[in-house]
């Protein structure tokens, strides 16, 4: 397998405690789902101890390469049954050595998708111990030093996806299965390799949507397949990743190269809006009541953009139709 491969810019394979290629106070925004602690293959052998540890250090490079106002976006899951580990709570207590300043949790309800723990019902319709099966995981924000991120920029997200990621609840699909790559080994004969915990598009989407603007640097500490990389490129941000196992080379390039998947209600409504009324889009809410009181539409000053524009576009099928009877009647 070849891992010499040149690598785009901004993908380093290297450990993410030491940056060096990241100069202090360039990034705007960290998405990073960091390792879980489940003796997965790249943390074999770890004790609980070590894991901490690692997390410290990398989440104080992180500090470093952030600007004031910088956010941070932390996927972790609570672990374990007997008993039960909420890594939460870890995560939380190396912010606040840090001194970053928490801005909320976001609970990614996986709609009842993925496999971990499906069946592990305890014990079945009895008190005796019954298991409670996890459908969910977190999303813990911070910023660095100050909530507000200075400075001008259009972040690229429309009325209906801020109404819908402002919402401290998401709700989208996890990837299904691991993501591969078929690679040659030195002898020439094929072999599959896999990533076991990439997560959805939709999750660092959303995260760079809402917290950054178009131009940012977006860094992924853990990079693993690449998603972080790929998304934040479709955004059109900058974007750095570290990963230290040179065996994901493959798969991160094949990743980076595939069609970003969009789970979210508000796109829907969004591009349904686009379609039926392309010359509204841009329209400020200042204009698009202008054009409403015009056509003899009520629009109060509760009503958002999206509201508005849906009260003109169902107002102009209705004098369409309207058109389109007198048209009949009068041939």
């Amino acid at each position: 397998m070849n891992t010499n491969t040149k690598l785009p810019d901004g993908i380093y394979i290297g450990d993410s405690r030491n940056m060096k290629e990241v100069k202090d106070k360039t990034v705007t925004l960290i998405v990073t789902s960091p390792p879980y602690w489940v003796n997965k293959e790249y943390e074999e052998g770890m004790t609980f101890d070590e894991w901490y540890r690692l997390l410290e250090s990398v989440f104080k490079e992180c500090n470093r390469v952030l600007v004031d106002g910088g956010r941070i976006c932390i996927n972790i899951a609570n672990i374990c049954r007997k008993p039960y580990k909420p890594l939460t709570r870890y995560i939380h207590e190396i912010a606040e050595k840090i001194g970053w300043l928490c801005r909320g949790e976001i609970i990614w309800l996986k709609g009842g998708g993925g496999s971990a723990g499906d069946c592990a019902y305890g014990s079945y319709r009895k008190a005796s111990n019954p298991v409670l099966r996890d459908f969910h995981e977190y999303i813990i924000v911070y910023s660095k030093k100050t909530f507000e991120l200075k400075g001008k920029g259009e972040s690229g997200i429309s009325d209906e996806e801020f109404n819908e990621f402002s919402r401290s609840e998401w709700t989208f699909l996890p990837e299904s299965r691991p993501t591969k790559a078929i690679v040659m080994d030195e002898n020439g004969n094929e072999i599959e390799i896999k990533h076991p915990t990439s997560f959805p598009d939709e999750l660092p989407r959303r995260c760079i949507l809402f917290f950054s603007n178009i131009g940012d640097v977006i860094l992924d500490p853990f990079a693993g397949s690449g998603t972080t990389f790929k998304v934040a490129k479709y955004l059109k941000r900058k974007a750095i990743i570290y990963e230290k196992e040179k065996k994901y080379i493959p798969i991160i390039l094949k990743r980076i190269k595939e069609e970003v998947k969009i789970q979210s209600k508000g796109w829907t409504r969004y591009k349904i809006r686009k379609s039926d009324a392309p010359d509204l889009v841009n329209k400020s809410i200042r204009e698009l009541r202008e054009i409403a009181e015009k056509m003899g539409i009520t629009a109060s000053k509760s009503l958002n953009k999206s509201m508005v524009v849906k009260k003109i576009i169902k107002e102009r099928k209705k004098m369409s139709l309207h058109s389109w009877f007198n048209q009949v009647k009068n041939a």
